[in-house]
């Protein structure tokens, strides 16, 4: 050692060290007191900075939906019957459309929590090939059943051709006017539903996909965002699309709280989550413009092509009745009334309230006539909606979710149970089971 107390310069450098021109080790810099950071040496290339890594994020169930379809499905059952009684756009039941509107916000928020929970915490998104399987098992095989009972029952339907009957079995007829509302009238908005699984995991992917190879200084919220907002707006615009503008606002209620899970609430959220003052202000002023509304012939189902503001008014009641339920505290009312017990077991059977109620109301109609009491055929017509609902629930979806899910094989096999909305809701009325879901960061 030198007197100095540096090395000799005889001594041969250690491994990675640089000799000086003169031949002599270079003295090794003393650590810095002050804290403040060194001069890198020229040349050399600055440290690599790590992300963030996104806040992991749990999906939990929201309890309240269970309620909140109930009371859909409840909506589109009394509507139909009055529709049959009193006739078309019945001042008392310009609201009750609005429950169609309100699946399909369900439906885009539950369907697609998941994937977008995936993007925005980096981790790996939901496994499609389980995804489909699952919806599949759910949706077609009562599907099928419901079409073959009312081919039988009320033979003479619209259907002509074998490209028209397979439309129809793949439940995908919403796109031909030809054919949207053969067999079972009210089942286009489920075709709208089941094209919406069929394209959602897609378009997440895309998105996902896209904004890593071109904009990957694009937050993964912000190319949510845009994208969404895009897809409303060109929804909005074509008539025919329009259902699918309120599963886009759905979709955008999904990014919504998996970012607020992740950052918090922002204070307008919480102050219309907690107001039950909005949803009635909302449905109060929504009642009051369709009450006074000059409407034309035929029933709502026409009207989503024919006027744009009577399906924003729709629209926009189903989002008021959505966003205090979805966001609010689960604790108070209605959230808990919602999310009880009666009421997820009547979440389980929605699918086929919507199924079946048609073909009841016709049965009834052709006993008692179209002049007949109100209160008589809707009393009659929910009771054999729900008898036909719980039977085909014990009897076809039950067994295909105990073999679709072996983890629920051990359940009753009458029993309508609750699922987890983020893997997949209680009769949405269409989507299937899965399991809970967590999504953390990327490992």
């Amino acid at each position: 050692m030198t007197p100095t107390g540096g090395r000799s310069p005889n001594r041969p450098p250690s491994s990675g060290e640089r000799r000086r021109p003169d031949g002599r080790a270079p003295a090794r810099r003393p650590p810095s007191r002050s804290g403040a950071p060194r001069e890198r040496p020229p040349g050399s290339r600055p440290p690599r900075r790590r992300r963030p890594r996104p806040t992991p994020v749990s999906l939990p169930r929201v309890p309240a939906l269970d309620g909140l379809r109930v009371i859909a499905a409840a909506s589109v059952v009394i509507y139909h019957v009055m529709g049959a009684t009193y006739g078309a756009n019945p001042t008392a039941g310009v609201l009750f459309p609005s429950a169609a509107f309100l699946f399909f916000v369900i439906s885009g928020y539950v369907i697609y929590r998941p994937f977008t929970a995936s993007h925005l915490a980096g981790n790996a998104p939901p496994d499609l090939r389980r995804f489909y399987r699952s919806r599949v098992l759910r949706v077609l095989p009562l599907w099928w059943i419901a079409v073959a009972a009312y081919s039988v029952v009320e033979p003479g339907q619209q259907l002509h051709t074998a490209g028209q009957w397979i439309a129809t079995l793949a439940l995908l007829q919403y796109p031909w006017r030809e054919i949207r509302y053969a067999v079972i009238g009210p089942a286009w908005a489920l075709s709208v539903e089941w094209i919406f699984y069929l394209t959602a995991p897609l378009l997440a992917l895309a998105v996902r996909t896209q904004r890593r190879r071109h904009f990957r200084s694009t937050s993964p919220v912000k190319a949510e965002a845009v994208v969404l907002s895009t897809l409303f707006v060109a929804a909005w615009l074509v008539p025919q699309a329009r259902p699918f503008a309120a599963l886009a606002a759905g979709m955008g209620f999904a990014v919504l709280d998996v970012h607020c899970r992740q950052h918090g609430r922002p204070a307008w959220l919480r102050s219309l989550a907690g107001n039950g003052w909005f949803m009635a202000a909302v449905t109060a002023a929504s009642w009051l413009a369709l009450a006074h509304y000059p409407y034309r012939e035929g029933l709502s189902v026409q009207w989503v092509e024919r006027d744009a503001l009577v399906v924003g008014i729709w629209t926009a009641t189903a989002i008021a009745w959505f966003l205090p339920i979805a966001f609010g505290n689960p604790s108070r009312q209605p959230q808990k009334a919602l999310g009880g017990g009666r009421m997820a077991f009547l979440g389980g059977l929605t699918f086929g309230i919507y199924l079946w109620h048609q073909l009841v109301l016709d049965q009834v109609i052709d006993r008692l006539g179209r002049d007949g009491s109100f209160t008589a055929i809707l009393y009659l017509t929910v009771l054999g909606t729900m008898v036909l609902a719980l039977v085909s629930h014990v009897l076809v979806e039950a067994p295909i979710q105990r073999l679709s899910h072996p983890r629920r094989r051990a359940a009753g096999a009458g029993r309508a149970e609750p699922v987890d909305d983020a893997g997949g809701a209680i009769a949405d009325p269409l989507t299937a089971p899965d399991e809970p879901a967590s999504v953390g960061s990327a490992p």
